[in-house]
């Protein structure tokens, strides 16, 4: 009986497209973006621990991406309430902000392939 296997998907050039396989034939697919899976049988449980492991990781970045986010906006905000909205202090902050706004997109982008990868394992 073949186990899991979890291989970063840049270590696959062209990582095959999400496929669920019958009992009798692999699950393989695409997990997150990150990940290439192929498991049978108990592999599938020790792919579901791994993809609930990494999507606590994921969930912690979300959660901090937000707090993120707000903070940086609040200081945004108070440059431009303080009249130093042309400032380059203000400029930087948006650059900030935007560069938040980017990391945060992924971290849920993650999260939404992981939740996906999760489904097709069971």
């Amino acid at each position: 009986m073949r186990s899991a296997a979890l291989f970063r998907s840049d270590d696959e050039p062209h990582p095959p497209q999400p496929l669920v396989g019958s009992s009798q034939s692999p699950a393989r697919g695409v997990v997150a973006g990150l990940f290439y899976v192929e498991a049978t049988g108990r592999g599938k449980k020790r792919v579901k621990r791994a993809i609930k492991s990494v999507g606590q990781f994921v969930e912690r970045h979300v959660r901090d991406g937000e707090r993120h986010l707000l903070r940086q906006r609040e200081i945004v905000d108070e440059l431009e309430r303080h009249g130093r909205g042309n400032s380059q202090a203000a400029k930087i902050a948006r650059e900030i902000s935007d560069t938040f706004e980017e990391a945060q997109s992924a971290h849920l982008n993650d999260r939404a392939h992981l939740q996906l990868a999760l489904a097709n394992t069971t």
